[in-house]
């Protein structure tokens, strides 16, 4: 019935008649740091996603002075040059400012843009809209297109109400791409954090029998020799069906600077990261307290 629906009330319409785009703020050169503000530039821009963990830094007041390229969960980001030009990534969840870089194209979809989101995500996914992004960017060495030019590209546009319901529909999985993408970051810190204090034996779990753990048994690493800027406590719990694929977690790791992250999920590509340590067999690192 839906598919009816838009195929009835099809047409033909462009970009700019969703959303406008703008190329991001023209950071100074003297500005970058090594630490504050994370500004996406377009080599954050990955075909697997938005990489803020390469993100270059500006100081605190220059928020304000660009506070028009501020980006949160649910914003959309385009390359506008170069060799990815075209490539777009949506913005996790994150709990900090984000900037965006000039030639890194925002789409403006409002106060909240989940709303918005899955209509021109899907949009951008079409073949000629890709092919026209990539044509326009032609003709000089280097590739480049404009906010204008890519407002400018036709697009299938049914009718507003149709639109409207298929962001309604198609929202709550953009939802879940974007809490997992900021759980992936999270864990990834996690991991950053740990697998090193368990190869050089800070942490040690040598003495944990994966087979007898059950739903209730909790398990607690702590330092042996915990660093002064850098002190944790990690606890977890293991369902009984989730050894192999997964394991749901409760840890709490708290940085002498003040920042309490909470993990409430762990995937399994850390588990196995885990798993390796834990079950090598020349590897003796550690204190566990049970």
């Amino acid at each position: 019935m839906f598919n009816e629906e838009i195929v009835n009330n099809l047409k033909q319409g462009c970009i700019g008649d969703y959303c406008s785009i703008k190329s991001g703020f023209a950071f100074k050169s003297s500005w970058w740091q090594n630490t504050g503000v994370r500004v996406i530039k377009i080599k954050n821009i990955e075909p697997s996603g938005l990489n803020l963990q390469e993100c270059s830094f500006v100081s605190e007041d220059k928020v304000s002075i660009a506070k028009e390229f501020i980006v949160k969960g649910g914003d959309l980001l385009i390359a506008m040059t170069g060799a990815t030009i075209g490539k777009f990534a949506i913005v996790p969840h994150v709990d900090e400012i984000l900037l965006v870089n000039q030639r890194v194209g925002k789409f403006f979809l409002g106060d909240n843009p989940l709303e918005k989101l899955p209509f021109i995500y899907c949009t951008l996914k079409q073949p000629e809209v890709v092919s026209e992004i990539i044509n326009r960017g032609q003709g000089s060495a280097q590739p480049n297109i404009s906010g204008n030019d890519i407002m400018s590209i036709t697009c299938n546009y049914p009718d507003e109400n149709i639109i409207a319901g298929f962001n309604n529909i198609c929202r709550p999985y953009f939802e879940k791409i974007i809490t997992n993408q900021y759980e992936n970051t999270r864990l990834a810190a996690l991991r950053d954090a740990l697998l090193p204090k368990l190869m050089s034996g800070e942490i040690d779990v040598s003495n944990v029998d994966i087979s007898t753990l059950t739903s209730t048994d909790k398990l607690s690493f702590r330092c042996r020799s915990p660093p002064k800027n850098i002190s944790y406590r990690f606890s977890c719990y293991f369902p009984l069906n989730s050894v192999i694929c997964d394991i749901f977690i409760r840890s709490f790791v708290t940085f002498s600077f003040g920042h309490l992250w909470n993990f409430s999920h762990i995937s399994a590509l850390l588990l196995h990261y885990l798993l390796d340590i834990i079950l090598f067999p020349s590897i003796h690192c550690v204190v566990l307290t049970r």
